[in-house]
């Protein structure tokens, strides 16, 4: 497992009490309501519909899946807040043209002066 792959892993490990307590008082009312929604969600709609659970069918499925994007959301929000632009290769440049370290500034000084010299 490479450094960038730990990161999100340990992210997504860490966050699990917040799935838990984002599940438990936003969304489901209990774990039965949890696994009903699921089940919902691998059900086909026109089995639902048959059964006379097309509505509660919808709802379920639309809170899990909701769900399941704020959780994915919290932790690219976490990776971005904690590491920033540390996806870029090393030693590139950031996206405003700036070094991205002073050494980096230094070296492209020196180039330009050589140029004009």
């Amino acid at each position: 497992m490479t450094a960038q792959t730990s990161h999100w892993v340990v992210l997504a490990l860490l966050n699990i009490p917040v799935y838990l307590g984002l599940g438990r008082w936003v969304f489901f009312d209990d774990w039965d309501d949890f696994f009903r929604c699921v089940r919902y969600w691998l059900t086909p709609d026109v089995i639902s519909l048959f059964r006379g659970e097309y509505m509660d069918d919808f709802w379920g499925s639309t809170k899990l899946v909701i769900f399941v994007i704020l959780c994915a959301g919290i932790v690219i929000g976490e990776h971005h807040l904690l590491h920033g632009d540390s996806d870029q290769p090393a030693g590139s440049s950031p996206p405003s043209g700036r070094p991205a370290t002073p050494a980096q500034g230094a070296a492209r000084n020196l180039s330009i002066q050589r140029e004009f010299a």
